[in-house]
């Protein structure tokens, strides 16, 4: 087996806020950006790991 990321996934009623915490604040670069509906995803570069805001 060959893992190239872990990460974590976050579900929250306050998406903009978040996303814009962790890129502001804590300087978290965005790997990418998906949107389907209502549901709307961020994932964040977290070392080497990744952080998912959704």
């Amino acid at each position: 087996m060959n893992i190239v990321r872990t990460g974590v996934i976050l579900n929250t009623e306050h998406y903009d806020e978040c996303v814009s915490l962790y890129k502001s604040v804590f300087g978290l670069d965005v790997l990418f950006q998906e949107s389907d509906g209502t549901c709307r995803l961020t994932c964040f570069r977290f070392g080497g790991s990744c952080l998912n805001q959704r």
